[in-house]
């Protein structure tokens, strides 16, 4: 499965030969090499509690990926490590390609505020906007695919929290 955007940018899974052999790769650039955005075994920024890594899974259809116009990609990926289980395991990063960092939006297990509240995270989905006629609307993806993720930097989550309640946030600027 891959992604394009209008710039022509394309992000896409993949597994290779090799004891880490999965990964997400993109054509950044103005020459449009090949870069490793991430790969299985690669440190997890934003994990502090532990040393945390990238488990298999990143070239998984069910671990979501979007690329929005400004060649900023937003992925899903599992995490495995000392203290990593089955209610810590799922995040949400951004690879940033001016600086080639990734940074840690969102994690299951995560306590977050919502309306005045600090719920803790229990699972979390990929949105996609849906306009007031029913259908859905594209948000930032230049190859059609509907997107939850828009070029404001603005990511949309189903969310629901160990308490059972659920919201729809939005984490960006």
């Amino acid at each position: 499965e891959f992604e394009i955007n209008d710039n022509g940018t394309v992000v896409f899974r993949a597994s290779v030969t090799g004891s880490t052999n999965e990964g997400i790769w993109a054509n950044l650039g103005s020459g449009g090499a090949l870069s490793q955005i991430v790969r299985e075994g690669d440190e997890a920024p934003g994990v502090s509690e532990c040393a945390a890594t990238f488990a298999s899974g990143l070239s998984s259809t069910s671990a979501r990926i979007v690329l929005a116009d400004s060649d900023e990609i937003v992925f899903q990926a599992t995490l495995e490590g000392t203290c990593i289980d089955t209610t810590n395991d799922q995040g949400i990063w951004r690879y940033n390609p001016s600086s080639g960092q990734l940074e840690l939006l969102l994690r299951d297990s995560g306590v977050y505020t919502v309306d005045g509240v600090d719920r803790t995270l229990r699972t979390f989905g990929f949105l996609h906007w849906i306009n007031g006629s029913g259908q859905q609307r594209v948000v930032a993806n230049g190859d059609g695919r509907r997107s939850g993720y828009n070029n404001n930097r603005q990511l949309a989550i189903s969310a629901v929290f160990t308490d059972n309640s659920q919201a729809v946030l939005v984490i960006g600027p």
